[in-house]
């Protein structure tokens, strides 16, 4: 694993159709800008790819181990490239765009197989291809009767044919190769992706998953703030249905990713309606990166109260010491103001001294 630099970043950059990082300006640059600020004369090495690997047998190997990882380690057995990124502290240890492209050399090897098709990413799973040898199943058929012989795990059997089969494993020295072989892979069940809203054109949002992955920072605050303001394709209605709001038919070729969004006015539970059938891109794992400083931040923010909590029980414990110290002398005070008066007041009498005292509390009480 590496860090591209300079014009060798670039092309991988074209190659792939990914953005470079701008070392000086702190931001991320299409190849195209960062072949113009060269052009004026900037460092070609300051503009890099993180985490690109060195072979295409390294990103598989990363890749599938990754896999293999969720699905021992959390029991995840599908996921997308970006979904295992998340999932991992300080995520994945390669280019996401590099790990997707391992992931489909994968699937053509038979090492990963495709669940769901998806804009946002495919979604990948190991493929169960490993059995049971059908001769290590013969050789347990021996150690049990002939009606437990059927070897279902869900299935009926003596308690003595079940502890000849542990044992038999047991005491018998096995290996993988010994007990398991590898078959054909089954064809992998499709499932259907979310359904739409009848009344949103699928060439629409299309084009709007398009427009929002590329310019998602400039295309969504105006979604959140201004309200929604959408040109869609029209589609017959059912009477049943509820009205939308009138939309003008332009053919989608003509459409610029600006002019998707038109003002107009939509209600607040229309808009909720329409985001609950979008999805939002997010395909340099901004958000990951978000939840990651947002978990530490809270790890923070507990930490302080935490201390917060600790001072106040030291302070509870002072101001109680204190009270107790106060009383203390609150006594003295009046023992000595007793022996005072009982004392003799003959001259020949011992010198009795006049202590008097006077705390802080008592001053601000006269005051």
């Amino acid at each position: 694993m590496r860090t591209l630099k300079g014009y060798e970043a670039i092309q991988v950059a074209e190659q792939h159709n990914i953005l470079l990082y701008d070392l000086e300006n702190k931001k991320e640059v299409s190849p195209a800008e960062a072949r113009e600020y060269i052009e004026r004369r900037r460092d070609p090495d300051v503009f890099i790819v993180y985490d690109w690997p060195d072979t295409d047998e390294e990103a598989e190997r990363i890749v599938l181990r990754e896999y293999q990882k969720a699905l021992l380690e959390r029991q995840e057995s599908e996921a997308r490239i970006f979904d295992l990124s998340v999932a991992l502290s300080g995520g994945l240890p390669i280019h996401e765009v590099a790990a997707e492209a391992a992931a489909k050399r994968l699937v053509e090897q038979g090492k990963l197989e495709i669940v769901e098709t998806r804009d946002d990413g495919n979604i990948y799973r190991i493929p169960q291809v490993m059995y049971f040898k059908r001769s290590f199943l013969d050789e347990l058929r021996h150690v049990v009767c002939h009606q437990c012989a059927h070897l279902d795990p869900e299935g009926p059997f003596h308690e003595i044919c079940l502890m000849n089969l542990v044992q038999f494993i047991k005491d018998t020295d096995l290996n993988t190769t010994d007990i398991v072989e590898v078959r054909a892979s089954r064809t992998p069940t499709r499932r259907s992706t979310r359904p739409v809203h009848p009344s949103i054109s699928m060439e629409w949002l299309s084009k709007t998953a398009l427009a929002t992955r590329k310019k998602w920072k400039e295309v969504l605050k105006p979604m959140l703030t201004d309200g929604l303001q959408v040109d869609v394709a029209k589609r017959p209605q059912r009477p049943e249905q509820p009205t939308e709001p009138p939309v003008h038919v332009q053919p989608v070729e003509e459409h610029r990713p600006q002019d998707l969004f038109k003002r107009t006015k939509i209600s607040k539970n229309e808009l909720i309606q329409f985001l609950r059938t979008v999805e939002i891109v997010d395909e340099n794992g901004e958000v990951g990166h978000l939840r990651q400083e947002n978990q530490k931040l809270l790890e923070k923010l507990a930490m302080k109260q935490r201390e917060v909590e600790e001072i106040e029980k030291q302070r509870a414990f002072a101001e109680k010491q204190y009270q107790e110290v106060q009383r203390d002398l609150d006594v003295l005070l009046e023992a000595l103001q007793i022996a005072k008066k009982r004392a003799p007041s003959s001259p020949s009498s011992g010198h009795v001294i006049d202590a008097t005292y006077e705390s802080s509390y008592d001053d601000d009480a006269r005051s």
